[in-house]
């Protein structure tokens, strides 16, 4: 806003001095004349009221009274409706200017506020996507430990049907024992049955021949010795079987445990493994919706610049055109 307090001596004393130089008399030249203060519409009516003063009184020396006075009435009037139409459209003019300054510091606000609002969003986005990448290594760790279960699981698996195996391996065994116990049991019993019979109807020879008959049985309590010594032996085999399927049925069961415990785990990383996925879905959303509001506000910013350019734009063209108003008001004054 030009600074107030310019006075009619002032603008004729800068005006007196430009016509000294020989330098033409026009708004902008008084102005600078007094250090580029003062309002030009201010400057404006102070060098009209000089040059009306000019006519005047160089038409009062040519015109006769009554026409003088009929002049200066009717100068009069086209002075004041000027100036008041004049005043009237500067006070407009510089309130206009004024409404558009305080409009431009408004959109500049809005302008800071949202650039701090977007770096902040900005920001909130970068943390966003290190926090998905955090997640995501994460989630490498969860799979490549996962994988590892995998195998491990596998190998227990392999581990297992190797002692399932054995286990039927040790069942068979067993299974053989028994039947050529079984076999053996029977040929006794067969061989018990012949030889009672055939003691039966030995036995008046066996009266006759004691001698032999003793040296007989002596032979055949040998040999009856023998078969029990070998069914012990069969017999302690058949424990050391048994005590190594029990073995095996333990080993087999201890696996089943650990194969469970596995499969447990397995089951609860799978389940942290959805949970990741979801929250990384979730982040996903979040940023896309970051990244949304931030174009947004991106393209609100572009168009309250393009209002600002615009606004500016027309206050330029009001400037120009009251420069151009107050050019031609000085060329046609002094005419």
């Amino acid at each position: 806003m030009a600074r107030s307090g310019i006075t009619l001596h002032n603008v004729e004393k800068a005006k007196q001095t430009l016509l000294a130089r020989g330098e033409r008399v026009s708004i902008d030249a008084v102005r600078a004349e007094l250090g580029h203060t003062g309002s030009k519409s201010t400057i404006h009516k102070h060098l009209k009221h000089l040059e009306d003063a000019q006519d005047e009184a160089h038409a009062q020396v040519l015109l006769s009274d009554e026409l003088q006075q009929l002049l200066h009435h009717v100068a009069a009037r086209l002075t004041k409706e000027a100036h008041a139409t004049l005043d009237e459209k500067t006070v407009l003019f510089e309130q206009g200017i004024q409404d558009k300054d305080e409009q431009i510091a408004q959109l500049k606000a809005q302008i800071d506020t949202l650039t701090v609002l977007n770096q902040e969003q900005r920001d909130d986005a970068d943390a966003l996507r290190q926090e998905n990448k955090s997640l995501r290594a994460k989630n490498d760790k969860s799979q490549q430990k996962l994988e590892l279960y995998h195998q491990q699981i596998s190998a227990l698996e392999q581990q297992l049907d190797t002692a399932q195996q054995h286990n039927r391996s040790l069942e068979e065994k067993h299974h053989d024992a028994r039947q050529a116990l079984s076999h053996y049991r029977e040929a006794m019993a067969q061989q018990r049955e012949r030889e009672s019979e055939k003691h039966e109807q030995e036995c008046a020879q066996l009266r006759q021949v004691s001698h032999k008959t003793q040296q007989a049985l002596t032979a055949k309590q040998t040999a009856l010795a023998d078969a029990h010594h070998h069914i012990d032996t069969l017999k302690s085999e058949l424990a050391v079987v048994r005590s190594e399927r029990d073995a095996s049925i333990k080993s087999e069961s201890a696996n089943k445990a650990q194969y469970q415990l596995q499969k447990n785990t397995l089951e609860e990383l799978n389940s942290a493994h959805i949970v990741l996925q979801a929250e990384c879905s979730h982040l996903k959303q979040q940023c896309a919706k970051l990244e949304e509001a931030n174009s947004n506000m991106i393209k609100e910013i572009d168009a309250i610049r393009t209002e600002k350019s615009r606004l500016e734009g027309r206050c330029q063209s009001q400037q120009d055109l009251i420069d151009k108003l107050t050019r031609s008001t000085s060329t046609s004054a002094p005419q």
